[in-house]
């Protein structure tokens, strides 16, 4: 499943990266600590802004889109 993280000014880096993180490992994670599952991540999760160029959110903080929504061919989710 495509997840598009939209990245705004107002975006926290905190939800922003955390959310990325947790979708990331989604599936990844529990075969690494057990070495049960198939460990393939269930997501495939992208940062992207409205023109894919990196800024400073409101606390400063740097956000690296991937890429800017419009390039994005296919997107099941979008947050």
């Amino acid at each position: 499943m495509k997840v598009s993280l939209l990245a705004l000014p107002e975006s926290t880096p905190a939800a922003l990266y955390g959310l990325y993180e947790v979708l990331s490992l989604a599936g990844v994670t529990w075969t690494q600590l057990t070495g049960e599952g198939d460990g393939i991540a269930h997501f495939d999760v992208a940062i992207v802004s409205t023109d894919g160029k990196g800024f400073n959110c409101a606390m400063g903080t740097p956000i690296a889109p991937h890429a800017a929504i419009g390039d994005i061919d296919k997107t099941d989710v979008i947050i």
